[in-house]
């Protein structure tokens, strides 16, 4: 998808995410999120980011599901981003956290579009915490909830 597409997901009483892509240049800055083809969305009115990737076959594992790699890389990635921005709203994207420590739940198979939601828990003066949830866009009814992460970094 490029830059400047638009997309919008509803859930029951709440918009997921409805905005353009972010620029290149914030995509670029994260080398292994780009070679995955996962791309920065804004959400929301304080221009909070979300990750949205469009499953290929090279996402999946043996069963054609999102492999459980590519679910923890995005849960991380978004956390990450969401606490850098909460500790140095003004920095360049390539300031980077260290994670402490991770823990994923999947709840279903992943397939189709997904889009990994940061939420700040803490933000300490040098450790913090967060979660997010993963969610799946295609498939039969309403978007499900298929992965959850709650992390510390530093």
């Amino acid at each position: 998808m490029n830059a400047s597409a638009s997309s919008s997901a509803s859930f029951p009483g709440q918009v997921l995410w409805t905005a353009p892509a972010c620029g290149p240049a914030e995509s670029a800055s994260h080398p292994f999120l780009q070679w995955l083809g996962a791309e920065w969305v804004r959400h929301g009115d304080d221009g909070a980011r979300v990750l949205r990737l469009k499953l290929e076959s090279h996402h999946a594992n043996p069963w054609g599901v999102a492999h459980g790699g590519v679910v923890s890389a995005l849960l991380d990635s978004v956390m990450a981003q969401a606490l850098r921005r909460a500790w140095h709203p003004d920095a360049p994207s390539s300031v980077g956290l260290v994670t402490l420590d991770i823990q994923i739940r999947y709840f279903l198979p992943a397939q189709g579009v997904l889009v990994a939601v940061p939420e700040v828990l803490n933000a300490q003066a040098t450790t913090g915490q967060a979660q997010a949830w993963l969610w799946c866009l295609d498939g039969p009814g309403p978007a499900r909830r298929v992965a959850m992460a709650t992390g510390s970094f530093q």
